[in-house]
């Protein structure tokens, strides 16, 4: 089975994601929430980007992206918009 390159588990609080989008119970969200930070934690290759707004959710995810293409050996600003071969 093939293993994804990144994961990111996006953090979402379940009363304010409820009041954004009523379709499913709080409890029931407060247990999916659960299950993915258990599936996280056994996995232990996904980068959890806390509950944040939007604009900032979206920098978080593009400074790990950024740290990852580092580990790798790469260099990206992906916050800026540009892009390097290294």
């Amino acid at each position: 089975m093939p293993w994804p390159d990144v994961a990111y588990l996006l953090d979402a609080d379940p009363v304010a994601a409820y009041a954004r989008k009523p379709e499913y119970p709080v409890e029931f969200m407060k247990k999916c929430r659960r299950a993915y930070f258990d599936l996280a934690a056994i996995l232990r290759t996904m980068t959890i980007i806390p509950a944040l707004a939007l604009p900032e959710a979206k920098l978080a995810v593009l400074k790990a992206a950024e740290r990852e293409l580092a580990a790798q050996g790469r260099t990206a600003d992906l916050v800026s918009g540009r892009l390097s071969a290294a």
